[in-house]
């Protein structure tokens, strides 16, 4: 079986994870017991948070990539570098999960 391209790979929310806006800033916030537990906060710029919107379980990263295309009116070629860096980053950091 061929390997997947990551663009065609669909992503969830970590339901470890929450999101939350303070003070015109959106971060990530692992779920944890205690407090020691929590390793990182994790603050996402305009387009990370654009992105992390459209992370549903439902779209795959070609389908938000394209919605990015429209939204920043970047090339999809260079959407595509980005997107694909700041998916592995969040699915290194526990953030968000492969559906399929």
């Amino acid at each position: 079986m061929p390997k997947k391209e990551i663009r065609d790979k669909i992503y969830r929310k970590s339901s470890n994870i929450v999101c939350r806006e303070i003070d015109n800033e959106t971060i990530l916030v692992p779920i944890a017991r205690k407090v020691d537990e929590v390793d990182s906060i994790y603050t996402l710029n305009e387009s990370g948070v654009f992105f992390w919107r459209l992370i549903n379980g439902k779209l795959s990263l070609r389908q938000i990539i394209r919605k990015g295309t429209v939204e920043y009116g970047m090339s999809e070629k260079q959407l595509e570098e980005d997107i694909e860096g700041f998916t592995r980053d969040l699915e290194a950091m526990g953030c968000i999960e492969l559906v399929k």
